[in-house]
């Protein structure tokens, strides 16, 4: 037997041609009583076979439309991508969460095609990513604020990349004071920003180093970094918090960085090792 995957709008489709169907044949039915009647024939004589015949011809026509259907599901699913893996690529490339308008948006893009039935498409991309986050759990959905609709992230990337407002509920102040302690220890946010990342920060920091041939802070080598993978203005914060604490790690290994204090700018800088001569300093050229 074989199983058909039917979406709503298919399934709304075969269940008006049914009712139409069944009221063709009460109708035929209502007619030929009436004949038999001015025949004076018994209706109930003949009532199996008619029945049997009408069911025959109906299993006939949904038989034909099954096998049209079927071929139609072969031929989208031979024309079309596979939606799972389509977005998982497309996530991983912008690096961003999308809706399912961006999803099919960016399909038209990538197979330079213009979707026609677009509903079907939406209903299709729906389904996809039902499957995506509920049984492979590889995908999470995100509600932002000021945003109609949801939007949809890997799984992967962990807490929610998009700026939302998160309030939580703060008990009230008991009159003990030790009480009160305990209680701001429990709602005291974590600022520890995040290390993990999902792009390679020391590569990127010594690749822009190179190109550069100069000593950067902090500040410039977020603006490269902005500019060098295409970030949106309001990823400025979280890509901060991420870089931050790379430059840190590698700062405090001298082989990979070295921090060093630039005149007349505020905060520190770093360099390549190999920028500073033997008793440390930085040679003229890199400052």
């Amino acid at each position: 037997m074989v199983n058909i995957v039917l979406t709503p709008q298919q399934a709304e489709e075969l269940k008006s041609f049914y009712v139409i169907e069944l009221e063709k044949i009460q109708k035929r039915a209502d007619e030929i009583k009436g004949i038999l009647n001015k025949l004076t024939v018994q209706p109930e004589l003949i009532k199996t076979p008619a029945t049997k015949q009408v069911k025959e011809k109906t299993e006939k026509k949904i038989s034909l439309k099954n096998q049209k259907e079927i071929t139609l599901h072969k031929e989208t699913e031979k024309n079309t991508p596979q939606w799972g893996s389509f977005i998982i690529q497309v996530l991983q490339e912008k690096q961003k969460p999308l809706s399912r308008q961006g999803i099919a948006k960016l399909y038209e893009q990538h197979y330079n095609t213009k979707i026609t039935n677009y509903k079907n498409i939406m209903n299709t991309i729906a389904q996809a990513l039902y499957w995506l986050r509920v049984k492979n759990k590889k995908i999470v959905s995100i509600q932002k604020a000021g945003v109609k609709g949801k939007l949809y992230g890997l799984a992967e990337w962990g807490a929610n990349p998009v700026n939302k407002t998160v309030t939580a509920k703060i008990p009230k102040a008991k009159k003990n004071k030790q009480s009160q302690r305990k209680q701001k220890t429990i709602v005291k946010p974590d600022n520890k920003p995040p290390i993990n990342s999902t792009y390679n920060w020391p590569e990127f920091i010594k690749e822009t180093l190179n190109k550069q041939k100069r000593i950067l802070n902090a500040k410039e080598l977020l603006q490269y970094a902005m500019k060098h993978f295409e970030l949106p203005a309001h990823e400025m914060i979280s890509t901060r918090g991420k870089l931050s604490p790379a430059l840190s790690r590698l700062g405090r290994n001298s082989k990979i960085l070295k921090p060093v204090q630039k005149k007349g700018v505020r905060g520190v800088s770093f360099g390549l090792p190999e920028w500073f001569d033997d008793n440390g300093k930085l040679i003229a050229v890199y400052k």
